[in-house]
């Protein structure tokens, strides 16, 4: 449920885009201006969350430790991928692109690819440094 004016808040405004950007405009004014709660079928459906599990923190664990095989930097590249997107997903801001732009060169600089490439090449798993 989501409760803000249940409490009397009114709900960051960067929040409610987020929301309307994934669930839609509709179903974002349903949630916040009723405060009912929704099961986790109707969250599934609605994109809420991204996956129902009768063992959450062993599913959190197990894409946890799938994410930490990764190549780090390429991860934190990524992840400031996606935060920037949500901020803005037409990426206006040139500072932001460029910023983007050079973590993503720097990448193809970085001794985890070609670790990563080898490991392809050799069908074994990459073991990344962060470098």
């Amino acid at each position: 449920a989501m409760t803000p004016c249940r409490l009397g808040l009114i709900y960051r405004s960067e929040g409610l885009q987020r929301f309307v950007a994934r669930i839609g405009l509709q179903a974002t004014r349903r949630l916040f201006l009723t405060g009912e709660p929704i099961d986790a079928a109707e969250a599934l459906r609605l994109g809420v969350v991204d996956a129902v599990h009768p063992e959450p923190l062993a599913l959190a664990r197990s894409w946890a430790e799938a994410m930490a095989l990764n190549a780090p930097f390429a991860v934190a590249g990524v992840r400031a991928a996606l935060a920037a997107i949500e901020r803005d997903p037409t990426l206006r801001d040139p500072a932001v692109r460029q910023r983007l732009h050079r973590q993503r060169v720097a990448a193809f600089a970085s001794a985890d690819l070609r670790r990563g490439l080898a490991a392809a090449h050799t069908r074994t798993k990459p073991r990344f440094e962060g470098d």
